[in-house]
């Protein structure tokens, strides 16, 4: 079982964090949200209070499916990072699962290649991995830093950093099968079996996923994007206000 944390009341919308944190990444727009809705922020396989799962071969349909075992009726999900891959992956498999699905900071493919542009170049991706494997508490310490790279704002830069910080997931080994999916999954010849309403949101200066990425996936889908200004890989973060104004919009669209 996945450890999930839920509180508020209304409607439920359900919060899926980004490879090696947990789910109290949401605090600061969870308990804004949870005045409208009841929030269910859950920790993936292997990340936080879910860490000591067996992940061992645990690609992005199994880990699609571990979502839906969570929450099986129908709600309303928001995906961020490998947390959006994952729920887009659940409203193609399981359409009935997801209401209405709203990808932040997210890509259908996050390496390059084959065509696609939209990403981190493959041996960038593949010396991060090795990094993390022989030093990975200084990689995760580098990690969180590219996350908030691009906000402009020192101050904004250590708030977020200090919220990344604190909802690092325990670096046991178990969460080497996102660092796979991310290296392997690509869900762009799927998209066009897609029919969720779908939402996107972004950052104008990610450092991780580029905003092209968005672009595309906006194009290729008749999704709409909102674009946060001088934001990174955490908008949420970011803009608290500008996040739970422009997720309770979509979802009352």
């Amino acid at each position: 079982m996945l450890h999930i944390e839920s509180f508020g009341h209304g409607p439920a919308l359900i919060l899926v964090h980004g490879w090696g944190m947990s789910g109290a990444v949401w605090a600061p727009v969870a308990d804004i949200l949870s005045d409208r809705y009841t929030v269910h922020c859950i920790d993936l396989p292997g990340h936080g209070r879910s860490n000591h799962m067996d992940t061992e071969g645990l690609d992005l349909v199994r880990l699609a499916d571990c979502l839906g075992a969570c929450i099986p009726e129908q709600a309303a999900w928001v995906g961020w990072s490998l947390g959006g891959m994952a729920v887009l992956q659940l409203a193609l498999q399981n359409p009935g699962q997801v209401r209405r699905l709203i990808l932040v900071s997210s890509t259908p493919r996050f390496v390059a290649g084959d065509g696609w542009d939209h990403a981190m170049p493959a041996r960038e991706f593949a010396v991060f991995q090795r990094r993390f494997h022989d030093k990975p508490k200084t990689t995760m310490d580098q990690f969180v830093q590219l996350m908030v790279n691009g906000t402009g704002d020192v101050s904004r830069a250590k708030a977020q950093s200090r919220v990344l910080t604190h909802s690092r997931t325990n670096l046991t080994g178990t969460i080497d099968y996102g660092l796979k999916i991310l290296a392997r999954a690509d869900l762009r010849s799927a998209l066009a079996q897609l029919h969720v309403p779908m939402y996107l949101m972004h950052g104008s200066h990610d450092a991780l996923i580029p905003p092209s990425a968005a672009h595309w996936l906006a194009a290729g889908c008749n999704a709409p994007l909102a674009i946060l200004q001088h934001a990174g890989h955490v908008p949420f973060l970011m803009n608290p206000h500008w996040f739970t104004e422009g997720v309770h919009a979509f979802l009352h669209a």
